[in-house]
């Protein structure tokens, strides 16, 4: 059974790539210095690569050849484009083979001297047909170093097990991409762009918006498909927020901007930025935090460029159809700080972070203490002398009057910090970051996943090495798509799959919307209304003379 869904699944995908009967005929490829031989030439020279006379067995790769990605038994959707294969030697052979095994039969081979390989749309439909086609959705793909004394000679192999899901992506990924590290961005907001992405498509993403002379931030959808909202500071206003309801082409106009600043300023903070606000499924009502004040210290790292968290605020509420603000009860408690909060998937609940406040470390940001800490510090420093931990609390929502909160077993009192709270479309699952201290951009930061009413929390098996967050379900709650950091300082984007059960699978790297100097972050999957978005453009000039370019200011 599963083998003819997904055989269903690929075949409908599969008819928008070039036919893969071509490949049936020519079982072995070629790629660069290869391709620009003759054709007898170097089918000559891969028909006379052999194993060594003296050993009949195949030999054993050596501990210096080793594949770096996919990662073993690499859950692939059938609506993806094809990915990076990339291994690593200590040497660089004549050449290297890779072959594509299905059930132990070769479907075809590619020879190269470049130490990674992207398959062909033709190459990769072939692929995916094979898998859906065989008792197991799975192919072994191998990697063999060829050199010797005769340049001939297979000399190590590495093989590499890939498997096919039934379930597809079916939806476009919106994410932000900033210069790093930080301070960068903060001088140069014009560098800063928003970016929709088709991982079906071969292409890189497509740019949305790009050029604003004023800082924008974390953006969100509802779920129900009605608007798309995003933090950008306008006139000076750092707790601007816009709604936007074009689905093409949108040209913001005044009348689609909110401030959290036009409620009451709470005493002792100074403003409300609307920090990680969140959408209702509906888009009715807007969730953030407000009242805040905030740690934040930049830094030159560029692998980790910020240690940023609230130390006080509360979850506001906005009314889009009575323009009304509100705090949400059970949220705005003075004792506590209340952040980044998020919907259930039928808008009766809010999931949200919250910690006591600790006077000792109010004092150190209202006095300066922390805007005085060096750039050059590092987080891990920084962490330690700037602990804080927050745990994963629940509150009902009851149409933005709220209610009694309670903290969430699994996602609290676990000697972590617990934020980013995700529901999964269908309500049973919630997947959130955990790291030793604070929020955001941490070391070491994991995504666990844990029942929606509560119980036992486990590390999805999808985490990278060194840093996870900032995640999205795609719209089926098969996918999980995600921000982090594992061969790179600069964050880019991943894929998960999870099953009915909660279980992961290892992660592919989103590679085409990776830059050497560009973080991708904040990853959204798009509802299918947004996912024509060609671009957004204010109808209104902004003024980026009052934007705040400098020091550890927020």
């Amino acid at each position: 059974m599963r083998s003819l869904l997904l055989a269903a699944v690929i075949a409908a995908w599969c008819c928008l790539q070039p036919p893969a009967s071509a490949l049936a005929s020519a079982d072995i490829h070629f790629l660069d210095a290869f391709a620009s031989m003759p054709e007898p030439e170097a089918r000559s020279f891969a028909a006379s690569i052999h194993y060594p006379p003296e050993s009949p067995e195949k030999p054993q790769p050596p501990a210096s050849l080793k594949w770096v990605e996919p990662l073993p038994d690499s859950l692939f959707p059938p609506d993806i484009a094809s990915p990076l294969f990339w291994w690593v030697a200590a040497e660089k052979p004549a050449a290297w083979k890779i072959t594509v095994y299905a059930e132990d039969e070769p479907l075809f081979s590619v020879l190269t001297r470049s130490g990674h390989w992207i398959p062909t749309a033709g190459q990769w439909g072939a692929m995916q047909s094979r898998a859906a086609n065989g008792q197991d959705a799975a192919l072994r793909v191998c990697v063999a170093s060829v050199g010797g004394w005769d340049g001939r000679t297979i000399e190590g192999e590495a093989s590499l097990r890939i498997v096919f899901s039934p379930d597809p992506i079916g939806a476009k990924i919106f994410f932000l991409r900033k210069p790093v590290p930080f301070a960068v961005g903060q001088a140069h907001p014009e560098l800063t762009q928003w970016l929709l992405a088709d991982p079906a498509q071969p292409g890189e993403a497509a740019l949305v918006m790009d050029g604003l002379p004023v800082c924008g931030n974390c953006h969100a959808f509802a779920s129900g498909g009605s608007v798309l909202g995003m933090d950008v500071d306008i006139d000076g206003d750092k707790g601007n927020y816009m709604l936007i309801r074009d689905k093409d082409r949108a040209t913001v106009a005044r009348e689609d901007l909110v401030s959290w600043n036009d409620r009451p300023t709470p005493a002792g903070a100074p403003y409300s930025f609307g920090l990680f606000t969140a959408l209702s499924p509906s888009g009715r009502y807007a969730v953030s935090t407000v009242g805040e004040h905030s740690l934040f210290v930049s830094l030159d790292d560029k692998a980790f460029s910020q240690l940023f968290y609230p130390v006080t605020g509360f979850i506001g509420v906005y009314d889009v159809d009575e323009a009304r603000h509100a705090n949400l009860a059970g949220a705005a408690d003075e004792r506590c700080v209340q952040t980044s909060p998020a919907f259930s998937p039928d808008g009766r609940t809010v999931a949200f972070s919250r910690a006591p406040i600790d006077p000792t470390l109010l004092k150190a940001v209202t006095s300066g203490q922390v805007r005085a800490e060096p750039h050059s510090a590092s987080i891990f420093e920084l962490n330690e002398k700037y602990p804080f931990r927050f745990d994963i609390w629940t509150v009902p929502f009851n149409e933005g009057r709220g209610g009694e909160p309670s903290p969430l077993q699994g996602a609290s009192d676990n000697g972590m910090s617990n934020y980013f709270a995700r529901y999964s479309p269908d309500g049973e699952w919630i997947v959130f970051t955990q790291s030793p201290t604070g929020l955001v951009l941490q070391p070491f930061s994991r995504l666990m996943i844990v029942p929606a009413a509560g119980g036992n929390a486990e590390p999805l098996a999808g985490n990278v090495e060194g840093m996870n967050s900032w995640h999205s379900w795609s719209p089926n709650g098969r996918w999980l798509v995600f921000a982090g950091k594992s061969r790179s300082p600069v964050t880019e984007l991943f894929l998960t799959h999870i099953d009915e059960q909660g279980q992961s699978s290892p992660s592919i790297r989103l590679f085409r919307y990776s830059s050497e100097s560009m973080a991708a972050m904040v990853p959204e999957f798009v509802p299918e209304s947004f996912a024509d978005l060609r671009s957004i453009r204010f109808g209104f000039h902004l003024d980026g003379s009052r934007q705040s370019k400098s020091g550890n200011i927020r």
